[in-house]
């Protein structure tokens, strides 16, 4: 596991780490065309950077860094879980379980409309087996969605350029996770404690973070009046809502 060392947080450092995903996809446009992009859409590299503002949320929630550690794994009932952010009380050398606060990051770049419904189903699954092993554990899971899509045909002649996702498509996505967000103890396993969506537009420099539907409706990104709500979706109250689950089921020395 990652020991973690805090930076400076707060929406400034946020859209600086989108800023540099950008660019990281941008590079690899440039340098290789299309297979640079389908590169560093698998690549781990970009979402790492999240990883770190996720700790830095966490401990802006006034929790001791060294209970903070990156890339941590997590015995499940199917093998070990490997949880991008975890926090466990007493400190990071304790060993993972029940009343280790777990925490994963995605992203969704490219190919997002044919990749949508494993997105879903690979972060219910994480849930399901982290949940099903440990009934109280809380979970959370950050997912950055384009909402201007990388374009691989015009990465094919090392062009930067973006597809809008469909209204449809991210009415759908915002519409799921909201559903399986805000787990407490003894709903379904399959859902999360809480789920926050970093929606952006990585087409503008800088790179525009959509906070509100109203927002998104305005930009055209979703239908006018879809009747949608991004709250308990922000990634602004995201740390504090999952440490406020954690001390309502912990007590003692297992409270965070």
């Amino acid at each position: 596991m990652s020991t973690f060392t805090p930076t400076t947080g707060g929406p400034a450092a946020l859209v600086n780490i989108l800023n540099r995903i950008k660019a990281d996809f941008d590079g690899a446009v440039l340098t290789a065309g299309a297979a640079g992009l389908t590169s560093m859409t698998r690549s781990a590299k970009p979402v790492k950077r999240m990883h770190q503002h996720v700790g830095d949320l966490v401990v802006a929630e006034r929790i001791p860094q060294s209970w903070v550690g990156l890339e941590q794994s997590i015995a499940t009932r199917f093998g070990d879980k490997r949880q991008d952010v975890v926090v466990i009380p007493r400190g990071r050398t304790k060993p993972t379980g029940e009343t280790t606060l777990s925490i994963g990051v995605k992203s969704a770049m490219r190919g997002i409309q044919k990749n949508k419904d494993n997105h879903f189903s690979g972060i219910r699954a994480e849930m399901f087996n982290l949940h099903e092993t440990f009934p109280n554990i809380v979970c959370g899971h950050v997912l950055i969605i384009a909402v201007k899509e990388w374009d691989t045909a015009a990465a094919q002649g090392r062009e930067i350029a973006y597809k809008r996702l469909s209204p449809n498509t991210l009415a759908e996505m915002i519409q799921r996770y909201g559903r399986v967000s805000g787990r407490k103890t003894g709903e379904s396993i399959g859902d999360a404690e809480r789920l926050a969506l970093i929606l952006a537009d990585f087409s503008t420099t800088p790179v525009t973070h959509y906070k509100t539907v109203a927002d998104l409706e305005r930009d055209g990104f979703l239908h006018a009046d879809s009747g949608l709500t991004l709250t308990g979706l922000d990634i602004d109250t995201f740390a504090a809502d999952l440490i406020g689950e954690h001390r309502s089921r912990h007590t003692g020395a297992n409270r965070l």
